[in-house]
């Protein structure tokens, strides 16, 4: 890995080519040298690079609006494309379906998780919390994610792949103006600094 590079890589013991441009299931680095993407990048550019139909699709969302959080809006692409989901999924799942659309897919397995868990809290059942995962599934890089996958040898590195990480709590570092109005911002900081070392 070069020392000018200021990404972080995924391996530093590795020299990775400078991919410039990509067409179909090409990609042409800096050097000219073309690599054939045989996996569509981690399976995520199934239809072929440099479709010039989606890249003016997704020009066109950008410029007209580019993110609205799902906590305050719905949008009507997002409306259109939950329902052609909808539409391609079984039976059982268009009686009342609803889509939720996550960035990627350890999010996915993330969420997953939650709302099956949820599902059962909100029932009264809080006993139902195991997980069923196949030996060797890969189900994503976050900490969740790597829980739930079965491959050892990808979750062997993380110290907390099968159990979740010891939590230490403080108290923010703001100062409770409601409270205690004649305490400065610097003064609040300052305490939740210290009480640090007596947490850990």
């Amino acid at each position: 890995m070069s020392d000018s590079s200021a990404l972080f890589p995924r391996n530093f013991r590795a020299t990775y080519p400078i991919a410039k441009s990509a067409s179909g299931c090409w990609i042409e680095a800096s050097d000219g040298m073309r690599y054939l993407d045989a996996a569509g990048q981690a399976a995520v550019v199934n239809i072929g690079h440099g479709v010039a139909e989606i890249a003016r699709a997704m020009a066109d969302q950008a410029s007209k609006l580019a993110f609205a959080h799902t906590s305050q809006f719905h949008t009507e692409v997002a409306e259109r494309l939950a329902a052609r989901l909808l539409a391609l999924a079984p039976p059982s799942f268009r009686r009342g379906g609803r889509v939720y659309l996550p960035s990627g897919g350890s999010e996915a397995t993330e969420t997953a998780i939650k709302l099956a868990r949820q599902y059962h809290l909100e029932r009264g059942d809080t006993g139902r919390w195991q997980i069923v995962s196949r030996r060797q599934s890969y189900h994503g890089s976050t900490l969740g994610a790597m829980t739930v996958s079965g491959n050892v040898a990808r979750r062997a590195p993380s110290p907390h792949s099968s159990s979740s990480p010891s939590l230490v709590r403080r108290s923010a570092p703001r100062s409770p103006r409601k409270a205690t109005p004649r305490v400065s911002q610097k003064s609040a900081g300052t305490t939740a600094s210290c009480s640090l070392p007596t947490r850990l």
